[in-house]
């Protein structure tokens, strides 16, 4: 029900600002370009940050991702309630959304030619066998397994 929600409300407020997409293409860059810029800035810092410490694949990609995400829909409801639907706010918001969507799909891509390409620390399962991250945590616990390979 949520993301129905969402979709209404997107649809709503490309709605009212119809005139903004459709005769202000200008506007649009002017919102577009500084959320396009922070999403480089953030998305490079969480890459850089997560090989600095030797994060695993695993880690580091959800790390990044979820460390990128700007949370556009708390934003969204925001706008809205503070400066109305049809506001420029609301439109920078729901332009944030619309960049967010295929920001993160391209950072899925990114991730993997990255692991592909050993950015990324390497890890080895330890000499137990245990596969499961409970194993692995116990593992960790008793000093058997190391969370950063040196």
């Amino acid at each position: 029900m949520a993301i129905v929600a969402l979709l209404l409300t997107l649809l709503v407020l490309f709605a009212l600002n119809g005139e903004v997409l459709l005769h202000h293409f200008d506007q649009l860059l002017l919102v577009s370009a500084p959320l396009l810029i922070g999403f480089a800035i953030v998305v490079g810092f969480n890459l850089v940050v997560t090989r600095m410490l030797r994060l695993r694949y695993r880690e580091a990609i959800i790390t990044t991702l979820i460390g990128s995400s700007s949370h556009f829909e708390i934003a969204i409801a925001s706008a809205v309630a503070m400066c109305g639907v049809g506001s420029y706010a609301a439109l920078g918001t729901t332009m944030g959304l619309f960049w967010e969507v295929p920001i993160m799909l391209g950072l899925v891509y990114l991730g993997k030619a990255l692991r592909r390409r050993g950015f990324w620390a390497s890890w080895e399962p330890p000499a137990t066998g245990s596969a499961d991250a409970f194993g692995d945590v116990q593992e960790l616990m008793a000093g058997n397994l190391r969370s950063c390979p040196r």
